[in-house]
């Protein structure tokens, strides 16, 4: 399960308490040094920042996969294409889908939705998915200004290197498409334990009470 989401969603709290309650394995925070730097020296990064990343990730859960081992890892996979590096950590997905990484990301790019009103939709209507895909995102789905306080709330702490400058090239980076039927949009706003509780119940583990 890859939670993902902006900084300041939660992904980090959220996959902590998850991996705890599936008693698995958490994974978090692979970027590079390099990578580091930039981000902390506001310099969003580009999709070329951001492929060996990626692949290393992909790595990670290919490895897990391999073994049969459920892993909770936290990645904002924020673009399709990020996703779908992720999702050929899974044979079957690979197989079907060949393109290089530079077509599929000049496709997606063109093809995604910037318009994320439907997700909201999405909260009214039953959800009937099964989750059955080797490699499953929840997406910590909120609002700019409740990420923001909270990005600036820790970056004010030394918490974390992201400054909260780089949040809105983030949110302008976010792209989802309803065709994408292996994410689970659960709202940020609510309590950890209660978003784990959520997609325990989604992913069929826990009985609703």
């Amino acid at each position: 399960m890859v939670i993902m989401g902006v900084s300041g969603a939660g992904k980090t709290t959220v996959g902590v308490l998850l991996a705890r309650a599936m008693k698995c394995r958490f994974y978090d925070d692979f970027h590079s040094l390099e990578n580091k730097e930039k981000m902390q020296k506001m310099i969003p990064l580009t999709d070329e920042d951001r492929l060996p990343w990626l692949e290393t990730l992909r790595e990670l859960l290919i490895d897990h996969i391999i073994r049969g081992e459920q892993v909770v890892l936290a990645c904002s996979a924020l673009r399709r294409i990020y996703r779908d590096i992720l999702r050929s950590a899974d044979l079957d997905f690979a197989m079907q889908n060949d393109s290089s990484f530079e077509d599929k990301s000049n496709r997606t790019k063109k093809d995604a939705t910037k318009n994320l009103s439907w997700i909201d939709e999405k909260f009214n209507v039953p959800d009937v998915k099964s989750y059955d895909r080797k490699v499953v995102f929840i997406y910590l789905h909120g609002i700019t200004e409740l990420f923001a306080a909270r990005v600036e709330t820790r970056h004010k702490k030394g918490l974390h290197y992201m400054p909260p400058t780089l949040l809105e090239s983030q949110m302008d980076t976010l792209e989802l498409t309803e065709d994408e039927d292996d994410i689970m949009i659960v709202t940020a706003a609510l309590q950890p334990e209660n978003i784990v509780k959520t997609v325990l119940c989604k992913l069929f583990l826990l009985k609703k009470e």
